[in-house]
């Protein structure tokens, strides 16, 4: 059986964890700064080494990218210091926060692009390598504050867990987020993987039984990802 060859960040950590639900062997390169000196968030040459030598060494036939998902956290997670909201244009009746300046969505856009500067790079770097690669989605957000404000509390307790978005606006930051990625992967020519159907309800949220954390999927949404990608290794 092929062994999937998946780089990325944090997200990767699900992937790696699913797969042995999925029953698929999977190399998991996670991108850490420790293994160089890192600039304005870029990876250091050690970790570009370490990818080419696996790459001239396995000989994948595409390289899976979970790059990116900090966005959505830090800019929809929790409520800024100066509440903001924005009407998202291929769904526009999404509620709006309450108490929340309403942007418009060029300048929530522009802001969340920049924020991603380094991710397209990272992805730019991977499909120099001259091996096809796939970036994937990353998980729905939860759509229960109930769940993030227990996880929040445990993990950043000098956090107020009254901050936390609502469903509506963490939704609509992944789904840019999400657009973004899509739109910079065709430009480039990359490929682009969207999350499996059955991990979302019926509003686009991730479902109860593939719940993580705060911002990540658990195991059984990693073996969910990692069926879909087989179709493509």
């Amino acid at each position: 059986m092929t062994t999937m060859f998946c780089v990325g960040n944090s997200h990767l950590a699900a992937v790696a964890k699913g797969a042995s639900i999925a029953d698929i062997p999977v190399l998991a390169l996670a991108m850490r700064h420790k293994l160089a000196k890192h600039k304005e968030g870029e990876l250091g040459e050690a970790f570009w080494a370490k990818i080419s030598e696996e790459v001239a060494t396995r000989k994948p036939t595409r390289i899976f990218a979970f790059i990116g998902g900090g966005t959505p956290a830090m800019l929809g997670l929790l409520r800024h210091s100066e509440p903001f909201d924005f009407v998202l244009p291929d769904a526009p009746t999404l509620p709006l926060s309450e108490g929340s300046t309403v942007l418009p969505y060029d300048a929530v856009r522009a802001i969340a692009s920049a924020h991603m500067r380094r991710h397209f790079r990272r992805l730019n770097r991977l499909a120099a390598l001259g091996v096809p690669v796939v970036q994937c989605e990353t998980p729905p957000p939860v759509p229960d504050n109930g769940f993030l404000a227990r996880h929040v509390a445990q993990t950043h307790p000098e956090v107020d867990v009254a901050s936390i978005s609502p469903p509506a606006m963490r939704y609509k930051i992944w789904r840019l987020h999400s657009q973004l990625f899509e739109q910079f992967c065709k430009s480039r020519q990359i490929g682009y993987a969207r999350n499996p159907p059955e991990v979302a309800d019926a509003d686009g949220f991730l479902k109860q039984e593939y719940w993580g954390d705060i911002v990540h999927g658990n195991a059984r949404y990693g073996a969910a990802v990692l069926r879909q990608l087989k179709e493509l290794a």
